[in-house]
Protein backbone atom coordinates (compact mmCIF):
# COMPACT_ATOMS: atom_id res chain seq x y z
CA UNK A 1 0.00 0.00 0.00
CA UNK A 2 1.63 3.33 -1.39
CA UNK A 3 0.96 6.34 0.75
CA UNK A 4 0.74 9.33 -1.65
CA UNK A 5 1.37 12.58 -0.37
CA UNK A 6 -0.27 15.53 -2.90
CA UNK A 7 2.64 18.15 -3.35
CA UNK A 8 1.91 21.27 -3.52
CA UNK A 9 4.37 23.75 -4.37
CA UNK A 10 4.26 26.61 -2.14
CA UNK A 11 6.10 29.74 -3.44
CA UNK A 12 7.06 32.08 -1.08
CA UNK A 13 5.72 35.49 -1.31
CA UNK A 14 8.93 38.07 -1.24
CA UNK A 15 6.42 40.55 0.73
CA UNK A 16 5.98 38.24 3.53
CA UNK A 17 8.75 35.63 4.36
CA UNK A 18 7.94 34.73 7.43
CA UNK A 19 4.50 34.08 6.47
CA UNK A 20 5.45 31.69 4.04
CA UNK A 21 7.62 29.63 6.08
CA UNK A 22 5.06 29.64 8.53
CA UNK A 23 2.72 27.94 6.00
CA UNK A 24 5.16 25.41 4.96
CA UNK A 25 5.80 24.90 8.47
CA UNK A 26 1.92 24.16 8.83
CA UNK A 27 1.94 22.08 5.71
CA UNK A 28 4.62 19.74 6.87
CA UNK A 29 3.18 18.92 10.26
CA UNK A 30 -0.47 18.02 8.99
CA UNK A 31 1.21 16.15 6.47
CA UNK A 32 3.82 14.19 9.07
CA UNK A 33 0.76 13.71 11.90
CA UNK A 34 -1.71 12.47 8.93
CA UNK A 35 1.28 9.72 8.74
CA UNK A 36 1.44 8.97 12.17
CA UNK A 37 -1.60 8.08 12.30
CA UNK A 38 -2.09 5.94 8.93
CA UNK A 39 1.03 4.07 11.03
CA UNK A 40 -1.18 3.94 14.08
CA UNK A 41 -4.43 2.35 12.62
CA UNK A 42 -1.76 -0.16 10.83
CA UNK A 43 0.13 -1.12 13.90
CA UNK A 44 -3.01 -1.54 15.88
CA UNK A 45 -4.80 -3.52 12.84
CA UNK A 46 -1.25 -5.90 13.06
CA UNK A 47 -1.69 -5.95 17.08
CA UNK A 48 -5.58 -7.37 17.10
CA UNK A 49 -4.51 -9.83 14.31
CA UNK A 50 -2.02 -10.74 16.06
CA UNK A 51 -4.47 -11.05 19.17
CA UNK A 52 -7.17 -12.98 17.29
CA UNK A 53 -4.61 -15.69 15.56
CA UNK A 54 -3.14 -16.30 19.14
CA UNK A 55 -5.86 -17.50 20.48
Amino acid sequence: MAISIPQHPIAPTPENPAKSREIIAVVSMMRSKKILELNLLLVRRQRTNLLLWSN
